[in-house]
């Protein structure tokens, strides 16, 4: 919202309650596709986030105008810059393929998850997201998976995410090893209003395979990336 104070559209202070109202309708998008379509769910989208700033009573002469639809559309549809997210999410699911293509069987699997997000303040965001899975066979395999995220946004165009990133391989068949890997990355994300984001990522990485012969894995990444035509 802060560029809608920069170009006059929002004279007000807006309240935390706005806030939240306004992050219940934007997280509703896949909603107003389902209801109005592809082609128009764009300006019933754009119009109830308009109803919420007229309640709050911080608008300029209580309409968004031409700049303030424009300015909402580049920060709904071209600004992609860090999720926010607020809540608790558990997902489980059980499969089975009773024929593959050379029309075998394949043993049941189990997959579980679980993710939690909440904002702190205005600029930071924490996500947690838990993931297991396993395939029911004589020797199961478990799998497990833990990220953990830390957003800051530094302005409307710059973001901070830091990442921990763990995975592990538990098979309980006789002699064979655990493998586990660490995964700590911090990325820097820069929008320009052009559509361009550049990105700038250092990875550290640690692997552990459990075998006392084999020496333990650290490297050390760093990566620029420059992108175009910001996807959806």
């Amino acid at each position: 919202m802060e560029e809608l104070k920069e170009y006059g559209v929002i004279t007000g202070r807006i309240d935390d309650r706005t806030y939240l109202e306004l992050a219940n309708i934007i997280a509703k998008e896949s909603e107003f596709k389902s209801r109005y379509g592809f082609r128009d769910y764009k300006q019933h989208w754009v119009a109830e986030i308009e109803k919420i700033l007229q309640g709050a009573g911080v608008l300029k002469g209580n309409a968004l105008g031409a700049v303030g639809v424009l300015k909402i559309h580049d920060v709904l549809f071209n600004e992609k810059i860090g999720i926010r997210k607020h809540g608790w999410l558990i997902k489980a699911g059980a499969g089975y393929i009773a024929s593959n293509y050379d029309g075998s069987e394949s043993d049941p699997s189990l997959d579980l998850a679980f993710e939690y997000a909440v904002p702190m303040g205005y600029t930071l965001q924490f996500i947690e997201l838990a993931e297991y899975s396993t395939i029911w066979e004589d020797d199961l395999t478990h799998r497990a998976r833990n990220r953990m995220s830390l957003t800051y946004e530094l302005s409307d165009r710059i973001d901070w995410e830091n990442i921990w990133e763990f995975n592990g391989l538990f098979p309980t068949e006789d002699n064979t090893k655990d493998l586990i890997t660490n995964e700590l990355s911090s990325t820097f994300r820069y929008y320009l209003s052009n559509q361009i984001m550049a990105n700038f990522t250092v990875t550290l990485t640690h692997a552990e395979d459990d075998i006392d012969d084999n020496s333990k894995s650290v490297e050390w990444t760093g990566r620029w990336r420059v992108q175009t035509g910001l996807p959806r």
